[in-house]
């Protein structure tokens, strides 16, 4: 009896192992590793990898694996069949699959980086908001343009320091992207290769250092009196009044535009003393707020039957730039940009800062202004700490001067001579 049944072959880049159980060769059987190897990797003669494939080693053992279960199960059924050849191809093929998926119970798993990455997007679009989403699938495509880029093949194991260092060089000369979205960018990968970890796909911890400080990002919000500008304006057209109608009702709720977006009837309720609540699920943080509303978000919800106009995010914040610059809330504001770790001044006309979180970051400052405690505000927005918090407030238009103006006329104006 020999050893061997099992031949692997790469087509259209999947490896698939011939079963030569019976000696014509139109009758092997044929099955689907489920790996899968570019052309021009596999030593046909060899029967493996060749050893300048980034998962050589692993795959190797995998097919080994692949081809021991193969034959183990040739031996049972020539034990059984003496007299093999004689026994239909059909009734050998189907006993032999039946009993190889049944004994081929453990999977080996490659260091597959993209496969795996896929996975991990799937797993994260029934957890996050579809922004999010929309960022790691941004990576992905940075990656594999960095892998043109460089003529290298991004695996598990190649996540290191060395590739921190190329990886940020390459965004900052190809992309010309600020420090702090590298920082984000390398804090969504460190996410993903932590998933991947779980999954027992790879066993390289070097993916911790790929970190960068951040730098404090500038804060846009709008003062109280562009607030009022955008909310008595008369817009041109049903499209920027619906956009006005969104931006003022997120400002006086405090939310993020996902959550806004899963507003329904059923969100709205009264307490006790009559008085409306809205009571929300914040899909980035999983907290549940419940939410006063002012008169004029009263008036809004209600001017719509409590079903809000639905609108794409990317719109959404096309549209709020557009109906700010016909407001007129176009002074000049200075942006700071860290790039290579260099500080870099522009300044631009504000209505350009403008999009659709600027108006949770507005409520919270206006609220804030107005005297409302910073653990009260924070029952709204959601912020576990307070060094959290701070992060959305635009302390540059909270109304300093005047507040001190107000305590100074409680104090004597001189000091006695």
């Amino acid at each position: 009896m020999k050893n061997d049944y099992c031949k692997f072959y790469v087509i259209e880049n999947n490896i698939y192992a011939y079963i030569s159980l019976l000696k014509k060769r139109e009758n092997r059987i044929r099955i689907n590793t489920g790996y899968k190897i570019d052309k021009s990797f596999w030593d046909n003669e060899r029967q493996k990898p060749k050893t300048k494939y980034s998962d050589n080693d692993t795959l190797k053992i995998a097919l080994d694996y692949f081809k021991k279960n193969c034959n183990d199960v040739c031996k049972i059924m020539i034990e059984k069949y003496p007299e093999i050849d004689s026994v239909s191809y059909q009734n050998i093929k189907t006993e032999y699959l039946e009993i190889f998926n049944k004994n081929n119970k453990q999977v080996i798993k490659l260091n597959a980086f993209w496969e795996s990455y896929n996975d991990f997007i799937l797993y994260k679009t029934n957890n996050v908001v579809q922004k999010t989403i929309y960022h790691f699938k941004r990576i992905r495509t940075l990656l594999k343009d960095y892998e043109v880029y460089t003529k290298t093949e991004i695996n598990f194991n190649t996540i290191n320091e060395v590739f921190k260092s190329k990886f940020e060089n390459f965004l900052i000369s190809k992309y010309d992207f600020s420090d702090n979205y590298i920082s984000k960018i390398f804090s969504m990968i460190r996410e993903f290769m932590y998933y991947a970890y779980r999954q027992k796909y790879h066993t390289n911890l070097d993916y911790k250092y790929l970190t960068k400080p951040t730098n404090r990002a500038d804060i846009f919000t709008l003062t109280e009196k562009e607030y009022n500008m955008l909310i008595n304006f008369d817009y041109p057209n049903e499209r920027l009044t619906k956009t006005r109608d969104l931006f003022v009702f997120q400002t006086e709720i405090c939310q993020r535009f996902s959550d806004i977006q899963g507003i329904a009837k059923g969100n709205f309720t009264l307490d006790t003393d009559g008085d409306m609540i809205l009571k929300v699920r914040q899909k980035k943080t999983d907290i549940v707020v419940n939410i006063p509303l002012s008169p004029i978000a009263i008036s809004i919800v209600k001017k719509y039957n409590f079903e809000l106009p639905k609108i794409s995010n990317q719109k959404y914040n096309t549209y709020i730039k557009e109906l700010c610059k016909l407001t007129g809330i176009n002074e000049l504001v200075t942006i700071h940009n860290f790039k290579g770790g260099k500080k870099e001044i522009s300044q631009i006309e504000k209505y350009n800062m403008i999009s659709s979180h600027t108006a949770r970051r507005t409520g919270a400052t206006l609220l804030l202004s107005n005297g409302i405690p910073i653990p009260m505000i924070m029952t709204l927005t959601g912020h576990k700490t307070i060094s959290e918090f701070q992060k959305y407030i635009g302390y540059n238009e909270l109304p300093i001067k005047d507040t001190f103006k107000e305590l100074w006329k409680r104090k004597p104006l001189s000091i006695n001579d």
